[in-house]
């Protein structure tokens, strides 16, 4: 699953999160069309596991992005303007 949202004051850019299959989180800031930013080694993204079983060593953090995936998801359905897979 993955959700994104525009922000607040620059409509180009875009919060995403997105939990694989494996319920690992994976955070990344989009330009453009929601394009992820690249570095050398591709798209510059930051992977926290999940705790205990998946070896993660921050399950506070881990727990925050989710509850940050939740909120934003309310966002989107509350303003959908600023979601961007949503056509305005």
């Amino acid at each position: 699953m993955r959700i994104r949202r525009k922000g607040d004051m620059d409509p180009h850019t875009s919060l995403s999160i997105r939990i694989e299959e494996d319920q690992d989180v994976v955070i990344s800031i989009g330009t453009g069309r929601g394009v992820p930013i690249h570095d050398e080694n591709g798209p510059a993204s930051v992977e926290f596991c999940i705790p205990h079983p998946g070896g993660g060593k921050s399950p506070r953090t881990y727990a925050a992005l989710r509850e940050l995936a939740k909120a934003i998801a309310e966002d989107n359905a509350a303003f959908p303007r600023l979601n961007p897979d949503v056509q305005s």
